[in-house]
């Protein structure tokens, strides 16, 4: 019994941690100086999309709006 109500109190607390979305504040110098990394139409579908996503992260951050970037790229057929 005792097991089932820490268990059911460590749920409650890590559910209450999550239930805000928000982005840890960093600076915004931090932000600018963290090295850019160059996208290129060349790159890898997967590379391109991580960068799109990390570029996004960094943006919404600095803004305080939420900021999506997409590749435009697709992802080339397994081969087995």
């Amino acid at each position: 019994m005792r097991l089932q109500k820490a268990a059911a109190l460590l749920t409650a607390l890590v559910l209450t941690g999550c239930a805000e979305k928000s982005i840890p504040a960093i600076g915004s110098s931090v932000l600018d100086d963290l090295p850019k990394v160059e996208n290129s139409r060349l790159s890898p579908c997967w590379q391109q999309k991580q960068i799109a996503a990390q570029r996004s992260y960094i943006d919404t951050v600095k803004s305080g709006k939420q900021q999506i970037y997409k590749a435009d790229c697709k992802d080339s057929p397994k081969t087995s």
